[in-house]
């Protein structure tokens, strides 16, 4: 019934030409070595999109293609269309230089490599014993 009603007041919106924000699904999943970032852009073209990543924020940015036939008329919109930026901040410290990225039936697929964290050593400790004190 909620669901229903919210529907509804997007579709008024809509019709008194509101546009709702152009915000891409994600799902972010972690691995022992890698993230991995699924981005939902169903008819985005790979050219028209955009991926940078600083720190362990990646960013997004890209269009969606209108949808309008040139000289038609919308009567009604409910696709997503216009620029779109997602900020997805990674679970993890990632490596810039060991990033992929694929579109594939309308979804991109990210995989970062993650920083190898440091791990605890025994570190030996030099200098005089007591016999040569």
């Amino acid at each position: 019934m909620v669901e229903s009603a919210l529907n509804q007041g997007g579709r008024a919106m809509d019709a008194i030409g509101f546009r709702r924000p152009c915000t891409p699904a994600v799902d972010v999943t972690e691995q022992p070595e890698r993230v991995h970032v699924a981005v939902d852009l169903p008819g985005v073209l790979p050219d028209a999109i955009e991926l940078s990543i600083v720190g362990n924020m990646l960013t997004v940015h890209g269009s969606y293609p209108a949808s309008t036939a040139e000289g038609g008329q919308t009567h009604l919109s409910e696709r997503p269309h216009g620029s779109f930026k997602r900020l997805i901040p990674l679970p993890a410290s990632v490596n810039a230089d060991d990033i992929r990225a694929e579109s594939r039936h309308g979804v991109l697929y990210i995989s970062v490599g993650k920083v190898e964290t440091a791990k605890a050593r025994r570190i030996p400790v030099s200098g005089a014993s007591h016999a040569d004190l």
